[in-house]
């Protein structure tokens, strides 16, 4: 865990008036700073529309890492660390370690999403030309990390003053 995290878990006071929200950054400037997590979803996946066109909607990464940091937003070190716990004990139950995805606690939030599977009839030929075409072949098709590259955007932790990035 990073030394700023571990004096914040210290201090209860001091965490309880942490205004904690979420931000989208592309190229170094903010151009998304919602209060929701439906409000990162949404304007990401307007995001993605407009880049790639047809493409699978990252709805449920967006989701999962914003309901987190929305809901505890206000609340003290020992109920941050309390619900990342419940957090990561409930999703270690939903997916398989080995192909899902992990969260892990620190300067850094890591959401390794487990890559989708392109079958036929379900993504044409031409949608199969075109992700190759963007660099999204293989097990980088439909990643969430490979998109996030392609729109050249990531999210950050706003803690006070300081960002700290959401690494996906």
């Amino acid at each position: 865990m990073h030394p700023y995290m571990k004096e914040l878990m210290k201090d209860p006071i001091y965490a309880a008036k942490q205004e904690i929200k979420i931000q989208v950054v592309q190229d170094g400037k903010v151009i998304i700073e919602p209060n929701s997590s439906e409000v990162i979803r949404e304007k990401v996946n307007e995001m993605l529309e407009t880049k790639i066109g047809s493409y699978p909607k990252l709805d449920s990464e967006c989701e999962r890492i914003a309901e987190f940091i929305v809901s505890v937003k206000g609340k003290n070190a020992l109920e941050i660390k309390e619900a990342y716990n419940k957090l990561v004990a409930k999703e270690a139950k939903i997916k398989d370690p080995e192909n899902g995805y992990y969260l892990k606690t620190g300067y850094y939030i890591y959401v390794m999403e487990e890559t989708y599977n392109l079958w036929e009839g379900i993504y044409s030929k031409e949608d199969i030309e075109h992700y190759d075409k963007l660099g999204l072949t293989n097990e980088w098709r439909q990643n969430t990390q490979a998109l996030m590259k392609l729109l050249n955007i990531e999210f950050e932790l706003v803690l006070d003053d300081v960002n700290l990035p959401l690494a996906i």
